[in-house]
């Protein structure tokens, strides 16, 4: 019996005790305040970009051809033969602006490249010296 009276207790102390004018409703937390985040350092301007690098474009050397054999840059590409070729090539300009090597023995060997950075606009035929009356031909147009 005093074990039953214990849970009529406990049970009407959770409810409210059945008093009337009180709602059995939860009270309600108080709402928490919005953490404060403290002030960072002033925003910076952004860093200045760094100027591009210059471009650089690849012309294969192979069978006889110049891969591709005409190509479009801007002033200041460096354009890179590179022989992929078992023959020995050249890369000459027409008009003698720039060139790998005239003498056999300069000529370019399977595997080496040759590197030229073009610095005015213009139209530069360039040829193979032991290949050019085979067609071994090409042309870079610089803008």
């Amino acid at each position: 019996m005093i074990a039953l009276a214990l849970a009529v207790a406990l049970l009407l102390g959770c409810t409210g005790g059945g008093q009337t004018g009180q709602s059995s409703a939860p009270t309600p937390l108080p709402k928490a305040a919005a953490p404060t985040v403290p002030p960072g350092p002033a925003a910076q301007p952004p860093a200045p970009s760094p100027s591009p690098a210059a471009a650089t474009t690849v012309v294969r050397m192979g069978d006889a051809v110049f891969i591709p054999d005409q190509i479009t840059v801007t002033v200041g590409t460096t354009v890179t033969w590179d022989n992929a070729d078992l023959s020995t090539h050249t890369v000459t300009a027409d008009d003698g602006s720039f060139d790998s090597g005239t003498e056999p023995p300069k000529w370019l060997q399977s595997g080496q490249k040759y590197s030229f950075a073009f610095a005015k606009a213009g139209t530069y035929p360039y040829h193979c010296i032991p290949h050019q009356q085979i067609g071994m031909v090409g042309t870079v147009v610089v803008q």
